[in-house]
C-alpha cells in the first residue's frame, strides 16, 4: 500500500474515533502522526501513535497506552507549573491518540534558519521553560 493511502487511512480513523476534521499530516515520526484538525471547531493537533507490526500485539498495545496516558499527564503537570504548552482536549490511551489544542506561530526551528532578530531573548525563555520542566522531574 503506498504511503499516502496509509496516511489516508490513519486520517479516516481519527476521524471515526474521535471525530476529527483532519486537514492536513504537520509531520510523521518513529511513533506518531502528527495531524492538524478540528475537534468541535476547536484548532487541534493530533497526536496518533501508529501500531507497530513488527512488535507482538500485546506489547504494542500496552506501549502505545502507556505512552499517551504518561505523555497527557505530564503535558498538564507541565501547564500546571507555569510552562507554556498546548492543552490537552482528549485522550483515547487505548488507541494511541492525543488531542491537544493547536498552538500558532512559527517553529522555533524556523525562526533561526531565517535570522530571527529575538533568537537569544527566545533562547533564554526556552531554556527558562527547560529548568521548570527539569525542576519538577519532568525531563
Amino acid at each position: 500500500m503506498a504511503e499516502a493511502d496509509v496516511r489516508r487511512d490513519y486520517l479516516n480513523l481519527l476521524g471515526r474515533i474521535a471525530g476529527l476534521e483532519a486537514s492536513r499530516v504537520i509531520g510523521v515520526g518513529a511513533e506518531a502522526l502528527l495531524i492538524e484538525g478540528y475537534l468541535g471547531g476547536l484548532h487541534v493537533v493530533a497526536k496518533y501513535r501508529v501500531p507497530k507490526v513488527y512488535r507482538a500485539e500485546q506489547l504494542d498495545a500496552r506501549l502505545r497506552r502507556s505512552r499517551t496516558a504518561l505523555e497527557a499527564k505530564l503535558l498538564g503537570h507541565a501547564a500546571a507549573a507555569g510552562v507554556n504548552v498546548p492543552h490537552v482536549i482528549y485522550v483515547d490511551a487505548e488507541e494511541g491518540l492525543l488531542v491537544l489544542t493547536y498552538i500558532e506561530g512559527e517553529r522555533m526551528k524556523e525562526l533561526l534558519q531565517r535570522g530571527c532578530e529575538d533568537a537569544e531573548k527566545l533562547a533564554g525563555e526556552i531554556g527558562y521553560m527547560v529548568g521548570v520542566l527539569h525542576n519538577e522531574g519532568i525531563i
